[in-house]
């Protein structure tokens, strides 16, 4: 899939579903200044520690309560 995005140092993305977090840090990896929305509050707190065992500084945005569809 990142492939396809072909994503490159300095681009700017909006993932939506955090997820693991894993692409989220792949887009990192390469350069790109990442911003990962995840909806559910367990998901998100477990992708929270990946940025730090790559050796870069996770973020906290602020948090709004959402219900789901």
């Amino acid at each position: 899939m990142l492939d396809a995005l072909a994503v490159e140092s300095g681009m700017r993305v909006l993932e939506i579903g955090t997820g693991t977090g894993c692409n989220a840090a792949l887009m990192a990896d390469v350069g790109a200044q990442v911003v990962s929305v995840e909806i559910d509050a367990e998901v998100a707190a477990a992708a929270q520690d990946r940025p730090a065992r790559r050796g870069r500084r996770p973020g906290r945005g602020t948090s709004a309560p959402i219900a789901p569809p």
